[in-house]
């Protein structure tokens, strides 16, 4: 079964909640994974749609403006952006796949906004990744691999 890197982050916190939580003097939770497993989640999480959706300049742009415009519908972002209304739809419906933002369709018209909680939550369980990635790697004991 291959899990996508939304559902390996799922997992995770279950497997994190169903463990006495034991948590060191910064408050982060320890868990204890190999390096392989480790290496296996944090890449599975870099090679997501979220960060996929944030590589393309227009799909940032289209997110600047949405930031600053607040919940706005395709024309009036559009029309701040130069690619046409059809490429700005786009680039918003790939933003909305990644859950950067959010779609509501009204009528005839679909307004977007940014998917704030739907962010954060991505960007906790990133953190909570790379954490763990750190407790594998064993923090302050990298030992350097030379090639012979």
């Amino acid at each position: 079964m291959h899990l996508n890197a939304y559902d390996m982050y799922v997992n995770f916190e279950d497997e994190v909640s169903k463990r006495a939580r034991r948590t060191n003097a910064a408050g982060e939770i320890n868990v204890k994974v190999s390096r392989e497993e480790a290496a296996r989640r944090c890449v599975a999480v870099f090679d997501t749609g979220f960060f996929k959706a944030l590589c393309e300049p227009a799909r940032i742009a289209a997110l600047r403006e949405l930031i600053l415009l607040g919940r706005a519908d395709i024309g009036a972002i559009a029309a701040r952006l130069p690619q046409d209304r059809s490429v700005v739809a786009r680039h918003l419906q790939q933003l909305a796949a990644a859950r950067i933002v959010k779609a509501t369709r009204e009528g005839r018209y679909v307004f977007y906004e940014i998917d704030a909680g739907a962010v954060a939550e991505r960007l906790e369980g990133i953190l909570a990744i790379t954490r763990l990635l750190e407790s594998a790697m064993g923090a302050g004991t990298r030992k350097a691999t030379k090639v012979r």
